[in-house]
């Protein structure tokens, strides 16, 4: 348990600078905050559906629908993303919907490719910036599912786009600009690298090591792997195909999501974990990307995404046990006496605001 603050209020009271709760906030900025959160609500269901006519056939529905909601998700995502990290969001709102309207006006090629672009990254860093720290494993695998809908709702929007992208290279295109997005975001409130301890610091470098690796051997192999290696790969994907009709994506499941569902679950006690949730766009991004393209197959995307979610989620909760038991070891050690860890989860003690307040 925590001591009283100087002031007389707890610490789990506090938050970030600036911030003030919305129980202490004027009745009127509560009710017109609510109503905007509603209104945004509504119309990424609209936007949502409108998209995802492009996935799903249905009769009667002119083409142009999809277009025009999934342009409509790119600039929700925009805002919303804005808002969340503190951002003038009517600048970015008006700049961004300048853009969206204009490529689907126009329908230019490589305006259309832009938006495309713009949807996905701002999609998957959405979605790791609007979750919420959890005490439990249950909360994290809920928190998990929360960033796997919005990310899945930005695989929408980019369906709904239909730009004409090379497949092989937009998503690292995506993947890369989310990443060094999320990485100057989560500068902010990580408070940098020097705030954190050795061992996150160890973390940090390590991910981005195992992240360069997996990129750098993908391409060695592609380009000077032997043929008996290639058709080992490519016998393995044949099989995943003709049985369980997905493969799972390797930066989904082995670094993005376990990163994402780790980092959830242990930054509500330092904010420097927030760098652990920053590698979860790898995941969330991937998702994002991953109906771009005129020749796409929904089924074996949702597939591919189901089981690279299952398997980052089974990973993530088992780093994130062993990273409880090796803290609450060491922090008993330092702090005899002072409850920071129970003996099996997490106690918040930073709050952070809530899923629809600014982060800073």
């Amino acid at each position: 348990m925590t001591a009283d603050t100087p002031t007389g209020r707890r610490a789990e009271q506090t938050g970030p600078a600036g911030f003030v709760p919305a129980e202490r906030r004027p009745a009127p900025s509560r009710v017109a905050h609510r109503t905007a959160v509603l209104v945004w609500l509504l119309a990424w269901g609209v936007a949502t559906a409108a998209a995802a006519t492009a996935v799903v056939d249905v009769d009667d529905v002119p083409t142009w629908v999809a277009g025009w909601g999934g342009g409509a998700l790119a600039w929700l995502y925009t805002v919303a993303l804005a808002h969340r990290v503190g951002a003038r969001t009517t600048l970015w709102g008006a700049v961004s919907l300048l853009a969206i309207v204009g490529a689907l006006v126009t329908e230019r090629s490589w305006a259309l490719s832009a938006v495309s672009v713009l949807a996905a990254v701002v999609a998957g860093v959405a979605a790791v910036l609007l979750t919420r720290p959890a005490a439990t494993a249950l909360g994290s695998l809920f928190e998990f599912g929360v960033a796997l809908v919005v990310s899945a709702a930005g695989a929408v929007s980019v369906a709904g786009l239909n730009a004409s992208v090379r497949t092989e290279r937009y998503p690292l295109v995506v993947v890369c600009l989310a990443l060094a997005l999320a990485i100057a975001l989560v500068w902010q409130l990580g408070a940098g690298l020097h705030g954190g301890s050795r061992r996150e610091l160890a973390i940090v470098v390590g991910a981005a090591l195992v992240l360069a690796g997996l990129l750098i051997y993908s391409q060695v192999l592609r380009a000077y792997g032997s043929e008996a290696v290639l058709d080992g790969v490519d016998d393995t994907v044949s099989w995943l195909q003709d049985h369980l009709h997905g493969v799972p994506r390797p930066a989904e499941a082995l670094i993005g999501f376990p990163a994402l569902v780790w980092g959830i679950g242990t930054r509500g006690t330092r904010r420097q974990r927030w760098w652990i949730c920053a590698f979860g766009v790898l995941g969330t991004a991937t998702l994002a990307s991953s109906l771009a393209g005129q020749r796409l197959d929904p089924e074996y995307a949702a597939l591919s995404a189901a089981y690279s979610a299952l398997i980052g989620a089974v990973l993530g909760l088992l780093v994130r046990r062993i990273d409880l038991v090796v803290t609450g070891r060491r922090e008993r050690d330092r702090a005899a006496g002072r409850r920071v860890l129970r003996t099996d989860e997490v106690v918040v003690l930073r709050p952070e605001p809530g899923r629809t307040q600014p982060l800073w």
